[in-house]
């Protein structure tokens, strides 16, 4: 894989590193779960459990990669579980809002949304989650070598509510001094990470910001060869993605599905496939305080909802 091996604004860009509060040690995270959960005013035990998970993907690929995961999780948590998979990031939202669904993997801007009505509690996260990156691509045959160079171009964000394909490129970006909607020739926005890679792939625009998970990836499968993509630009370190529940469900049925996640590991060859297709090394704790920087910047770029 050919990658520029270039930092974020020449280096600068280390003050923006997030603060040491995403290095919670995962005892803690689990005693202050388990402090906030003793009590629940109304509980409700699902019958099912529906699972939601960001449209960031082609649907084909979404449900070859969580099949094993609703497999494991019917078995661990004696519930059918069914995989739902919305038309949009912000159907997402509103259909969890809505009680549609019990569970779901959440963005950062999506997860700062559902929980700002106190409807979504976190569950956990993936180990590469609290220190998340976006890539910046262009073609193999481009000059550029800096976002400088990209003045004038035409720039493919991904999903308008996705963090890692559109709110943290534009909230870096803008640290460099460079405002996306008159640095770039044009803007747009792509369906998905996948299509944002492809659409740089096939010419349609100069660059791109997209998953950086989700293009390693794509990169390892054989979606995407050297020979399409250049990765020009790492973003620094964010959190980002993080599986939530909603608040009304019963305590013991949070810690159940939380157990599930937690208990994966490579010891096992069918957990391992698990994690494999979740970008997964094992799964940590989660609490809410691990988005604060996050919700403070979602709040100032005005993506509240």
């Amino acid at each position: 894989m050919r990658r520029d091996k270039r930092s974020w604004g020449g280096g600068g860009w280390k003050k923006w590193i997030l603060p040491a509060a995403f290095l919670a040690a995962p005892v803690v995270a689990a005693l202050v779960l388990a402090l906030t959960w003793l009590s629940d005013p109304s509980p409700v035990y699902p019958g099912r459990l529906r699972i939601g998970v960001l449209p960031d993907e082609s649907p084909a690929v979404l449900q070859q990669q969580y099949a094993p995961l609703i497999r494991y999780l019917s078995a661990r948590t004696g519930l059918p579980c069914e995989l739902v998979i919305p038309a949009s990031y912000a159907d997402l939202v509103r259909d969890f809002l809505a009680g549609r669904l019990e569970l779901a993997w959440f963005g950062g801007v999506t997860f700062v949304q559902a929980s700002a009505r106190g409807d979504a509690l976190p569950l956990v996260m993936r180990d590469i989650d609290r220190e998340f990156h976006s890539y910046i691509l262009v073609r193999p045959e481009s000059p550029a070598k800096s976002l400088a160079d990209l003045r004038g171009t035409r720039f493919a964000f991904g999903p308008r509510l996705s963090t890692s394909g559109t709110l943290m490129p534009v909230y870096f970006m803008r640290k460099e001094g460079i405002d996306p909607e008159t640095w770039f020739g044009s803007v747009g926005h792509a369906a998905g990470h996948d299509e944002a890679a492809y659409q740089v792939r096939d010419g349609q625009v100069d660059a791109g910001a997209a998953n950086a998970q989700i293009v390693d990836a794509m990169l390892t499968d054989g979606r995407l060869t050297p020979a399409d993509i250049r990765i020009l630009l790492r973003t620094p370190p964010y959190a980002d993605y993080v599986w939530a529940i909603r608040a009304d469900i019963a305590g013991e049925t949070r810690e159940t599905i939380r157990g599930a996640f937690l208990s994966l590991s490579t010891d096992d060859p069918m957990q391992t496939e698990i994690l494999d297709r979740l970008g997964a090394g094992f799964f940590l704790p989660a609490l809410s305080s691990d988005f604060l920087h996050l919700r403070n910047i979602v709040d100032a770029m005005d993506y509240g909802d």
